[in-house]
């Protein structure tokens, strides 16, 4: 038996709160964690054979931040760099995420912005030329399409030279903090970028969100195998309030549907909840992923003076 399968194995015959796991949380560190439940990896790299089919969901019981153990992040980081360019054309199929972020930018104020995780570059190609911008993109393929875009390029290690020690009034982080498992380097990077008074933004999941905890262990955000990190409102005011202040959390709707859309979806969440113990709950399950409304957060917050 393999050492991943003996780990699972350890970690399905505990339950409630875990005072001798070695699982900590990734915002506070405290292994005062709860496992809630497992769950099937129905989406992801599909040619991962090093990742089991089954992953925990724990919960931190001081923060209240959710997260997936195990992780497998070394095989990710190496997915990540030879994503095919139509992985970024298909998030960017829709650009109303992009939206809401420049709509909690200070833009006229705004004289250097680094999105970090970039892709393609869409959401900067929305950013006036006024400003200058930057971006860091793992996948070498859309970090090229970006760089011919005319955004300049940085790599993640340059970013803690002091070179770039507050160079930055604003830095983006669009859909990417939930494929981290290690949080704390991240937001001591974004800290080390951005000027006194300089905006971070994120857009993630919202764990605590009415989707979310009505659909419980069959939310489909938790069923990609790159999704890793869950927050709350709670755990995010932990995680940045060491920096940051004037932390604004809003909800916000990442994939609008319409009401008929939504009635069928629900329907088909339904049927999978009472039918789970067959195989056709994987089925429904799967057609019914896209039951959502409301379930991220957008966040803004305000680099500390001092």
């Amino acid at each position: 038996m393999s050492d991943t399968n003996l780990l699972l194995d350890k970690l399905s015959s505990k339950s409630g709160r875990q005072t001798d796991d070695p699982v900590r949380c990734p915002v506070c560190c405290a292994s005062e964690v709860s496992r809630l439940f497992a769950i099937d990896i129905f989406d992801g790299p599909p040619s991962f054979a090093t990742i089991p089919a089954k992953r925990h969901i724990y919960r931190c019981t001081n923060c209240s931040h959710a997260f997936a153990h195990p992780h497998q992040g070394a095989e990710l980081a190496s997915y990540y760099q030879n994503l095919p360019e139509e992985y970024h054309s298909i998030h960017d199929s829709n650009v109303n995420r992009y939206r809401m972020v420049l709509s909690v930018l200070d833009l006229p104020r705004t004289r250097r912005i680094l999105d970090w995780g970039c892709g393609t570059g869409t959401f900067l190609s929305l950013v006036p030329d006024t400003v200058a911008k930057f971006g860091v993109e793992p996948a070498r393929r859309a970090a090229e399409t970006a760089e011919r875009a005319g955004i300049r390029m940085l790599s993640s290690d340059s970013l803690r030279s002091s070179e770039w020690s507050k160079s930055f009034d604003a830095v983006t982080v669009i859909d990417v903090v939930e494929h981290l498992s290690e949080l704390q380097p991240v937001l001591a990077t974004a800290s080390h970028l951005l000027r006194p008074g300089g905006r971070l933004v994120f857009l993630t999941g919202d764990f605590d969100s009415w989707s979310a905890k009505k659909a419980g262990r069959y939310w489909y955000y938790l069923h990609y195998a790159e999704h890793l990190s869950f927050f709350s409102r709670p755990s995010m005011k932990k995680w940045l309030e060491r920096n940051f202040d004037q932390i604004a959390i809003s909800t916000v709707t990442h994939h609008p549907l319409s009401i008929a859309a939504r009635a069928i979806l629900w329907a088909r969440f339904r049927a999978a909840t009472c039918l789970e113990r067959l195989e056709l709950a994987r089925k429904l399950h799967v057609s019914a992923k896209r039951f959502v409304t409301s379930d991220h957060m957008l966040v803004s917050a305000i680099r500390k003076v001092g």
